[in-house]
C-alpha cells in the first residue's frame, strides 16, 4: 500500500487511515497520515489538544470527499470495504484495491503526469 501511495500521490494529495493506523505508512510513503478516521489508539492525548483535533474524524470526513484538486488515499481494513463504499459517491471512488487484509481507496482525481 505504501509503495502504491508513494508512486501515485502528488504534492497536495492527502493520506487518511480509516479505523486503523498502519504505523509504517508515514515512513514508507515519505508522507504524513493527514487524518485518522475512527482511530485514536495511543494518540488519545493528542485528540484532546485543539491543535490536533482536525487530524481526527468520523464518517462525515469521508462523506465530505472529494476535496477539490486533491486525491485522498484512504487505507482501511478490507473487511470494512463494503461499508466504506456507502460513504463515497461511486463516481468519486477512482480506485479500490485490496492488499490482503488492507484496502487502498483512492477518492477524487486530478491528472497524473505520465
Amino acid at each position: 500500500i505504501a509503495r502504491e501511495i508513494a508512486s501515485r500521490a502528488l504534492p497536495g494529495d492527502l493520506v487518511y487511515c480509516y479505523g486503523t493506523f498502519l504505523h509504517g505508512l508515514p515512513f514508507y510513503t515519505g508522507r504524513p497520515v493527514d487524518r485518522m478516521i475512527y482511530w485514536v489508539g495511543e494518540l488519545h492525548y493528542a485528540q484532546r489538544d485543539p491543535a490536533n483535533a482536525a487530524r481526527f474524524g468520523d464518517d462525515n470526513a469521508i462523506r465530505a470527499l472529494p476535496l477539490r484538486g486533491r486525491t485522498v488515499f484512504v487505507v482501511l481494513r478490507s473487511s470494512e470495504g463494503k461499508y466504506f463504499k456507502t460513504l463515497v459517491k461511486p463516481e468519486d471512488l477512482r480506485r479500490f484495491q485490496a492488499f490482503g487484509r488492507w484496502t487502498l481507496a483512492e477518492v477524487g482525481y486530478h491528472p497524473r503526469p505520465r
